[in-house]
């Protein structure tokens, strides 16, 4: 149970953070926040990342109840 724990938060919740949402940070942190290719460009963001935002919660639900669990036994 400590093992998909601790390999449910490092890819789920670490690795997703890593690999999907930091890089969609970046782009919008380039932009100029008034100008028409922000305001195209956010619908695209929110729908990323809001998306991966779920993925990282799920899993760290996960390993945070397979912790629970590891400690119940």
């Amino acid at each position: 149970m400590l093992l998909t724990a601790g390999l449910s938060y490092l890819i789920g919740s670490f690795g997703v953070t890593a690999a999907f949402n930091v890089p969609r940070n970046e782009r919008p942190a380039r932009l100029d926040a008034v100008s028409r290719e922000a305001h195209d460009y956010w619908p695209v963001y929110l729908r990323s990342w809001l998306m991966w935002n779920h993925v990282r919660t799920l899993a760290s639900a996960l390993a945070a109840g397979c912790a629970a669990g590891a400690l119940a036994v």
